[in-house]
This record gives C-alpha cells, sequence and structure tokens, in this order.
C-alpha cells in the first residue's frame, strides 16, 4: 500500500492504493475502492476491514513537488556572429538538476547558459526543457531572429582629377532593409549617406 509519503509533481494526480485485496474499505474522501485518485496535497487516511473482521487505519500524505520556473533570454545577433543564451529558471524548493536546449537549427546543448551559431539567417524558436531534482519537467519556446547580414558593394564613374565622380550604392541584404552606411574613399572623404558625388581635389 501507499502507507507514508507520496510524491507527484504539482499539477499531476496519484493513485493511491490500500492493499489487501476483497477487503472492504472506508477512505477519508468517503470512497470505498481499494484504490483512489487524488491530485490535492494532504493526508488520506483509509480504513481497512478484512474478510475475517479485522481492521486498521493507514494514512497516505500527498506532498506536489514544484515545477521548475522556465525562463531565457538571448542576444540580437546577425549571421556569423555567436548568439548567447541567458538561463533565467528557478524553482520555489529544491533544485533544478539538468537543462537540454534545442536552438531550432538542429544544434542541441545541456550547458546552463550556452551559446549558439546559427548558420543562415531567419526566425527560429528555441526551447529549453528544465528537470529538477524530483523528477518534475517544465519546459518554454522563445523566437530566436537572425538578421541577414548585408553585402556590401558599389559602382562609381571615372573622372579626372578636380572633377565629380559619381559613387553608387549596390549592396544588398536577403531580408530586411539596410540602414547605414559608411564610406571610406581613401586619401579623401568619408561619408555616412547612401549615394555620394565627391570631388577629390
Amino acid at each position: 500500500n501507499n502507507a507514508g509519503n507520496v510524491n507527484v509533481c504539482a499539477g499531476l494526480s496519484a493513485t493511491l492504493n490500500a492493499g489487501n485485496p476483497g477487503s472492504t474499505y472506508i477512505w477519508s474522501t468517503g470512497a470505498t475502492s481499494q484504490t483512489i485518485s487524488v491530485n490535492t496535497p494532504g493526508t488520506y487516511t483509509v480504513s481497512i476491514t478484512d474478510p475475517n473482521g479485522c481492521s486498521a487505519t493507514f494514512a497516505s500524505t500527498l506532498v506536489a513537488n514544484p515545477l521548475p520556473v522556465v525562463d531565457f533570454t538571448s542576444t540580437q545577433s546577425c549571421l556569423n556572429d555567436v548568439t548567447q543564451f541567458t538561463n533565467n529558471s528557478s524553482i520555489a524548493a529544491g533544485t533544478i538538476v539538468s537543462y537540454n536546449w534545442n536552438f531550432g537549427d538542429g544544434n542541441f546543448s545541456n550547458l546552463n547558459s550556452p551559446s549558439n551559431a546559427y548558420s543562415q539567417s531567419g526566425n527560429y524558436n528555441a526551447t529549453l526543457i528544465a528537470t529538477s531534482g524530483f523528477g518534475c519537467v517544465d519546459s518554454i519556446v522563445h523566437p530566436v531572429l537572425i538578421n541577414a547580414t548585408p553585402i556590401a558593394d558599389f559602382g562609381n564613374t571615372a573622372a579626372c582629377y578636380g572633377i565629380a565622380s559619381s559613387f553608387t550604392d549596390l549592396s544588398s541584404i536577403s531580408s530586411g532593409t539596410i540602414t547605414k552606411w559608411y564610406w571610406n574613399f581613401g586619401d579623401c572623404d568619408t561619408s555616412v549617406i547612401q549615394l555620394n558625388q565627391l570631388v577629390c581635389v
């Protein structure tokens, strides 16, 4: 039978078994079956009477162990950068003994706060699963955006010394938009606008 403490994870139920098949049973819940299913923490008693009229009473205490509270953050990254994941998980009682990460790109880790290098830009769903010392498990999924890296390119017109030469931005990006430019014309000047016309004298 289940005399003594019965441990479950919060939100789950347990089956209490009085044993002694063929006897009659009276539980503190009013049930008269050999087994009962319970999910509210507390003490449950059962009085058992065997076919010979002998009686005994047993008590079982249902203990609900807390689930991990799982959460994490990640750095905003561009393609070819390393994305850092920070584990912010906690638990009300006991300890978290293991973490399992799925970064959504086929890579995995069991470190506390790992990092991952994504090979393609785009949106990913990263999952963190935490397991407590009681065997209680919970998880969370957060989106991770890996931004595309711009491909820098430009064209320019040939010009004679002292005459304006036009520089045209030909840069591209597979997703999103390019919002900043920095030009360095070597021995002449610099600029931060997209299209330029410059006279070197």
